[in-house]
């Protein structure tokens, strides 16, 4: 990539799929090679920021600043509660004792923790969606003081809602994730597993849910729900970059083919319908 002051070719290009993706396995032999793997993203996210100033009257699934705002759990919540989406009860604290009265004001023996952000080990482990109680809490109060965590009621449900939006169309995925006890708290744990089958929104929801996602500034977006025993859905989060491909190819959504031909359809100078 040249920098000069003539007009650049890539005011060519009228449309952008934003695809990065992290290595699965971090390097982890020697504390150098864990700081040239961090030193490495940071390069490429200098240049991915700078094209995507450059790229700003492209089409983009998603825009690089509409990706950073939706990516924020806690903005997410926000949006989704003022949106008329019901949400989990929720602290974000890293005081044991707040965690410990926020537990019993709910009036729960249990509560779920999430991390803010992913965290991945140097051996490719990812965190997961966990339960914790009083003694876990109380145990873990000095590592929980080093950052802050999301705290939430625990909700009993039917079952869950895989909702990928792309553009404005819906593509939503029952889950069962009673299935098994590893699945129940987190399904992603048992990701291929044969716990899932479409599903019908009412067009009510359906409605909301592409309003919310166009107050995202979103394109593409895979939006997570629990639907409470008494058939209320309940919102947990959005990915403006979750993974589709499993879901596509378990049920025959054809997710791909949405993404393609937006793209096709901007790049050939015609917007989406």
């Amino acid at each position: 990539m040249l920098i000069t002051g003539q007009d650049c070719p890539i005011t060519d290009i009228k449309a952008v799929w934003w695809r990065q993706k992290p290595q699965f396995v971090i390097p982890s032999e020697k504390a150098s090679e864990l700081y040239d793997y961090y030193f490495v993203h940071r390069e490429w996210n200098h240049i991915h920021d700078y094209l995507g100033q450059l790229l700003q009257h492209c089409y983009c699934i998603n825009s690089r600043e509409a990706a950073a705002r939706a990516n924020n759990k806690l903005s997410q919540l926000r949006l989704a509660d003022a949106n008329g989406f019901c949400i989990p009860q929720t602290l974000i604290s890293n005081s044991s004792d707040e965690v410990q009265a926020f537990r019993k004001s709910i009036g729960q023996k249990r509560l779920i923790f999430k991390t803010l952000t992913q965290y991945m080990s140097p051996t490719g482990m990812a965190t997961y969606t966990s339960m914790v109680d009083e003694d876990t809490i109380g145990s873990h109060a000095s590592s929980l003081r080093s950052c802050p965590g999301i705290f939430q009621e625990y909700i009993d449900k039917q079952f869950e809602l895989r909702i990928t939006v792309v553009g404005s169309e819906v593509f939503a995925a029952r889950i069962n994730s009673h299935a098994s006890s590893e699945s129940e708290v987190d399904w992603r744990q048992c990701i291929f597993d044969d716990i899932y089958e479409k599903y019908d929104l009412p067009d009510s929801f359906h409605a909301k849910l592409l309003r919310l996602h166009n107050e995202f500034g979103l394109v593409y977006g895979a939006y997570d729900f629990v639907v409470k025993n008494d058939g209320t859905p309940v919102f947990l989060e959005v990915n403006p970059s979750g993974q589709w491909m499993w879901i596509e190819n378990r049920l025959g959504f054809p997710i791909g083919d949405r993404i393609a031909a937006a793209l096709a359809r901007f790049d050939a100078g015609h917007p989406c319908p």
